[in-house]
């Protein structure tokens, strides 16, 4: 009996949340076509923090990004407001989208400027924006694209074969109400299973569900962000880089570093945020110094866990590092 009232109570928790999923789709209707096009996913004002002045006279700040894919591409210098973006990442709705997102980020610039003046743990506001910082990150990604389109193929997938495979008859239900038909044969029933999915579908398509999504994922992810420490980690030698997936989680075991896993399930979730700064989450709040090749393993995650570029400062060391690291990537 306790087993059957927790599937009735989880599959009450499901249907409410896809109720409110579907009620804020609805609700962002009206602005579906208002967007940004280039959307960044490494937020500029991290890419600002690796950058330097440009040539004579440009009065600009460069970075330098490298090709993971293609190792041996010469690298080109950018200003930070044309790296680290996607062209309509989110294809719906995605200009209110930018607004929710500069809402993370204006009060993170705070802290951020807290955290170079040595007054970050100070301020518990600003620990929080940076932990919302973090969040914002892991959420806005090509690691969570990822997972939400396969996430989703699993749930059609398996939806289609409940419907298929069901043995009450209601897919014959339904069929006799779509078309008012009496189907039976498997085709015909399978038909009628895409009919039922494809608003589903239509969504997804869209970007609508994705859209929806990273709002309500944001905020799970703020909650677990919030709950943990705040580390600031700075090398005793050497310096960060940064990748277009930055928010990495790790896992260690031994002397090997596991990254990629679910947020519960890893032991940090680490954002470079300059050459000499990053943050983590941790046990409590505090300030760690970390040894030369605790930052090149941190590093060499960056570039594996990058889909295309990463980017450091200007006349670093890390424009030798970052593609030797690409090629080790490529070899596996």
């Amino acid at each position: 009996m306790i087993d059957l009232m927790t599937d009735l109570r989880h599959g009450r928790e499901r249907e409410a949340a896809v109720a409110a999923l579907l009620r804020r789709i609805h609700d962002l209707l009206p602005e579906a076509d208002k967007q940004t096009a280039h959307q960044h996913l490494v937020s500029r004002l991290l890419l600002d923090r690796f950058a330097v002045p440009g040539g004579p006279g440009s009065g600009k700040q460069v970075q330098q990004p490298f090709d993971v894919q293609f190792p041996d591409r010469r690298p080109r210098r950018r200003h930070p407001r044309d790296a680290g973006w996607v062209l309509d990442f989110v294809p719906f709705a995605s200009a209110s989208l930018e607004e929710f997102w500069n809402r993370v980020e204006t009060p993170a610039a705070t802290g951020l400027r807290a955290l170079d003046d040595g007054a970050l743990f100070d301020h518990p506001a600003h620990v929080q924006a940076l932990q919302d910082l973090m969040a914002l990150h892991w959420i806005r990604s090509h690691r969570y694209l990822a997972l939400h389109t396969q996430s989703f193929a699993q749930a059609i997938a398996a939806r289609r074969d409940a419907l298929l495979f069901d043995g009450s008859g209601l897919l014959r239900a339904a069929a006799a109400e779509v078309t008012g038909l009496h189907v039976t044969g498997r085709q015909g029933l399978e038909l009628v299973a895409e009919k039922l999915l494809a608003p589903s579908v239509k969504l997804f398509a869209s970007g609508a569900l994705l859209r929806a999504r990273m709002e309500e994922m944001y905020e799970q992810a703020r909650e677990f962000t919030r709950r943990a420490g705040l580390e600031v980690v700075v090398p005793q030698e050497g310096e960060f880089l940064i990748g277009d997936s930055p928010a990495i989680t790790l896992r260690s075991e031994g002397n090997t570093v596991h990254y990629g896993m679910a947020l519960g399930d890893a032991g940090t979730l680490v954002l470079p945020v300059g050459p000499r700064h990053l943050i983590a989450l941790g046990p409590e709040h505090r300030e760690l110094r970390i040894a030369r090749e605790d930052v090149d393993r941190i590093n060499e995650v960056q570039v594996r866990a990058a889909e295309q570029h990463v980017f450091c400062r200007p006349g670093s060391p890390l424009e030798r590092f970052a593609p030797a690291a690409a090629r080790r990537r490529a070899q596996g």
